[in-house]
């Protein structure tokens, strides 16, 4: 095995996650990121478009590692436990470090211990989906070590639900966290979390493919970058002027059909608006 996924569902820790930068005490942090309205909203998203793209996967030959806090309310311990049962590639790790890596690089260490050659590890929010060819790119990228430090898929789609329209539009972002993954040679223990991911190929070198459609990008109210996703959308939709051009929805289709078979544009767009509504 080469290839290790890691999230983060609700961690109370230090991340990039909106409600852990706030300087409150844990306790307060925790009625931010287990309010009951926010985690439905979470659940919604993973269990409907995150988890299939999971289980979707050509080369099954992987390890997602979901991190979690231990202090989180048995009701969602038991709800992750039930709804990822079936996916044997997926095990759940609680912690308590200050900072996710504190507990994700420990374990990612037990995971390549007397592997030869090189690992690729990325990382995937709960509330996003990666191509079903994503896992078999990464561990074919592996082959790039030592030559390459980071691997990105910067083209995708972009799913949201503004002043009751639901909105499907392709996007281009370089060095984007979805799918993001950092290529570990023996004995390097570096998770993907460890850098600031939209700059980091300023310092490192980077491989980029451009080509496929790699994954679907969702922002709605409970999304960790709510402010920047926001203005994020703004932009995407003045420049978005052919959206509705039939080459344009040929293409999106087309890459859905390549990328994410059972999944159409309509489809998508129920699915975020059914989330909004929560």
């Amino acid at each position: 095995m080469r290839v290790f996924g890691y999230m983060r569902f609700s961690y109370a820790g230090q991340s990039d996650a909106r409600a852990s930068r706030t300087g409150q005490p844990i306790e307060e942090v925790a009625k931010t990121l287990y309010e009951p309205r926010r985690m439905e909203r979470r659940f919604f998203l993973f269990e409907r478009l995150c988890l299939p793209s999971i289980r979707a996967q050509k080369n099954q030959d992987f390890r997602l590692v979901i991190l979690a806090s231990k202090i989180m309310p048995d009701i969602y311990k038991d709800r992750l436990a039930e709804v990822t049962a079936g996916v044997p590639q997926i095990e759940i790790l609680y912690g308590d470090g200050a900072h996710v890596t504190d507990v994700i690089n420990p374990r990612m260490e037990e995971l390549v211990a007397g592997i030869e050659g090189p690992t690729a590890h990325f990382r995937l929010d709960d509330d996003d989906a990666i191509g079903q060819n994503m896992t078999a790119r990464l561990e074919a990228a592996t082959a790039l070590a030592p030559l390459v430090r980071i691997v990105t898929y910067p083209s995708g789609l972009y799913l949201s639900h503004q002043n009751d329209e639901s909105y499907l539009l392709r996007e281009y972002f370089p060095n984007i966290g979805i799918g993001m993954a950092f290529l570990n040679m023996p004995g390097q223990i570096k998770n993907p979390y460890q850098c600031q991911h939209v700059a980091v190929s300023r310092t490192t070198p980077t491989f980029s493919d451009p080509v496929p459609l790699a994954y679907i990008h969702t922002a709605h109210a409970s999304s960790d970058t709510l402010g920047r996703q926001a203005m994020k959308f703004r932009k995407m939709l003045a420049a978005a002027h052919d959206r509705d051009a039939p080459g344009n929805i040929r293409r999106i289709r087309m890459g859905l059909r390549q990328e994410f078979p059972g999944v159409s544009i309509d489809s998508l767009k129920a699915l975020i608006k059914d989330a909004s509504a929560i």
